[in-house]
């Protein structure tokens, strides 16, 4: 369930993902989200799990949105729309988790990490 980038990890009922790119803000790549959707996908089967806390590592951001580096391989409007779908499929696996899900912010959380319909957004509770 984990990615370099994305660290996931268990505490007995409580389970941890971590957004793990402290040198670009936590910004995220197609990697991250997928394996963000998987981790949630995974957790929503999982009845040990009673709760889930999403946070940002490096200690300067919760998450930067998409790394725009993400954005150069685009050729063709479809990608455009292709991003955004996937986009949605994530924030739906966080709003529909069957689970109390947490945002742990500590410094930025920008773009993808915050705005309207970005991941803090897609959870009941959030902590700065």
């Amino acid at each position: 369930m984990s990615d370099e980038s994305l660290i996931f990890r268990r505490e007995g009922n409580l389970a941890w993902i971590g957004f793990s790119r402290p040198a670009s803000r936590n910004a995220m790549t197609w990697d991250m989200y997928n394996a963000l959707e998987a981790s949630c996908a995974q957790l929503a089967e999982d009845n040990s799990v009673h709760a889930v806390v999403l946070h940002g590592v490096g200690g300067e951001a919760f998450v930067a949105g998409t790394d725009i580096t993400q954005f150069s391989h685009f050729t063709k409007p479809q990608d455009a729309l292709d991003y955004e779908q996937r986009i949605e499929r994530v924030v739906s696996g966080l709003e529909t988790l069957n689970k109390p899900t947490i945002a742990m912010i500590e410094g930025f959380c920008v773009g993808g990490g915050g705005d309207g319909h970005g991941l803090r957004f897609s959870l009941l509770h959030a902590v700065a």
